[in-house]
């Protein structure tokens, strides 16, 4: 069994597009999103219906969940992951269709591979509507403490890179970005028997015609949020010709 997990797509048509070619897509058994299909890049609603209509399971990301279901008050501080003016422009701008299948979306996905147990997931969250924040250094500690010890392997998004680490057994994966990395990431895993391994991929996208649709974008109270964090995760000019 081959299972593909993508993640962090934000907005990124071009990246879904060129994944969908891949040879690994197309031989996938299974295909898992870890959320975050939306926020920061210009193709809100393609996002949201690709993942709908292709992935056996769709995750539910922070930057998903607060156009739909809403925000704490400690979170319309202007503050990373996303501003506020941004997520209003993301609940005006998504179909009534997007939000019901981001309704269905789960906050994580637990599945058993021999005597194996694997979970699924964005990012721990503390609340209905709010993540934990991430630590500010690297500390395995600190995140075994966020994820706990029940599962054997766990694999998630959020961080825009990848990384992994093993803690008493038990690993941990970060599948990196989809969407706000170029080359973009994705993973597999092969399941044989009880034998899981994981390949960490990537891929080249059109990154010249994705800045050019960030420039055309809608997003236009945000549009200077936007332009910082982008280019902080793409890196360069994201709007020179």
């Amino acid at each position: 069994m081959r299972i593909l997990l993508y993640t962090d797509t934000h907005g990124n048509k071009q990246a879904l597009q060129c994944l969908k070619r891949l040879e690994d897509w197309k031989s996938a058994d299974m295909r898992i999103f870890l959320g975050d299909a939306i926020g920061l890049g210009p193709d809100t609603n393609y996002s949201v219906s690709f993942t709908q209509k292709y992935s056996d399971v769709c995750v539910l990301g922070n930057n998903d969940s607060y156009p739909v279901f809403g925000i704490t008050k400690e979170e319309e501080k202007p503050k990373p992951p996303i501003k506020l003016e941004h997520i209003l422009e993301l609940k005006e701008e998504l179909t009534d269709k997007n939000k019901e299948s981001i309704k269905s979306w789960v906050k994580e996905y637990v599945m058993t591979v021999g005597n194996k147990k694997l979970r699924f997931l964005h990012f721990p969250w503390k609340s209905e509507t709010e993540m934990f924040d991430i630590p500010e250094e690297f500390n395995i500690q600190e995140y075994v403490k966020l994820f706990g010890l029940d599962y054997d392997y766990t694999f998630f998004g959020h961080f825009h890179y990848k990384f992994d680490f093993e803690y008493k057994g038990k690993k941990f994966y970060c599948v990196g970005s989809t969407g706000l990395k170029y080359p973009a990431q994705y993973t597999i895993i092969n399941i044989q028997g009880n034998s899981i391994t994981v390949e960490n991929k990537i891929f080249e996208f059109d990154i010249k015609k994705f800045r050019n649709r960030l420039y055309r974008c809608k997003h236009k109270s945000a549009k200077d949020f936007v332009k910082t964090r982008l280019e902080k995760y793409l890196g360069g000019s994201l709007y020179s010709e």
